[in-house]
């Protein structure tokens, strides 16, 4: 964030930068304003508010992002990473696994990918009337790419996260207990993250078009440090 506060200050040297966070009511504020604030230092997350640049502002919506959480068209540029594969609704059980990803049930996986796209283009509603005309969102989401591979499963790791969980719930809970148990998001492919920029949509009407969509597979930090990747 410091980098792109930066680089608006040096394109716009006497404009005011305002840094809208946004999350629900419930997060945990005290840190984030810790962290933006340099109170709690982090090398990983370097401050922009220690007096280097100037004119920043930082304020916060405690909203989710199904609702509108800026004023209409206030936003130039918009991010979000990892945070819209959560569904607003379970649409159905999950019978043989505890996420979408990794059920055989055709049922389900139909039933969670038209959650999934019902609630993508809400958000990309939402999004169509905070961002100002010329700007910009930019979103990382979880994804499933061609291969099937998705979070936690990949050509890189001999053992699958998801499965896993999935095995130990059963033996600890019980198979009623997982049967009702699943994880209330959706890793979308790439066609269905794109789909909704279709000519003549909603999404596309309220003002948004799409400029570049790809999937790609991200290095596990943790393998990555142990050499193992």
């Amino acid at each position: 964030m410091r980098a792109i506060v930066a680089s608006v200050r040096e394109a716009e040297p006497e404009a005011p930068v305002v840094v809208h966070y946004e999350d629900q009511a419930l997060n945990d504020w005290q840190s984030v304003f810790q962290l933006t604030s340099g109170a709690l230092p982090s090398p990983s997350v370097p401050t922009y508010m220690d007096g280097s640049i100037g004119n920043v502002y930082v304020l916060a919506s405690g909203a989710s992002f199904y609702e509108r959480c800026f004023a209409p068209s206030s936003i130039d540029l918009a991010f979000c990473a990892t945070a819209m594969h959560w569904l607003t609704d379970v649409p159905c059980g999950v019978p043989d696994a505890l996420h979408s990803a990794c059920s055989a049930d055709a049922a389900a996986r139909e039933a969670f990918a038209a959650q999934a796209a019902a609630d993508w283009e809400a958000i990309l509603l939402q999004r169509a009337a905070e961002i100002k005309p010329g700007g910009q969102l930019v979103v990382a989401n979880f994804a499933t790419d061609g291969e099937g591979q998705y979070l936690g499963t990949s050509r890189r790791v001999a053992q699958a996260m998801h499965p896993t969980f999935s095995e130990l719930w059963l033996e600890v809970a019980g198979e009623e207990v997982h049967r009702a148990t699943n994880f209330p998001n959706e890793y979308r492919s790439l066609e269905a993250c794109t789909a909704p920029f279709a000519a003549g949509s909603a999404v596309t009407a309220a003002g948004l078009r799409l400029e570049s969509a790809e999937c790609d597979l991200v290095e596990c930090p943790f393998l990555a440090a142990a050499g193992e990747v």
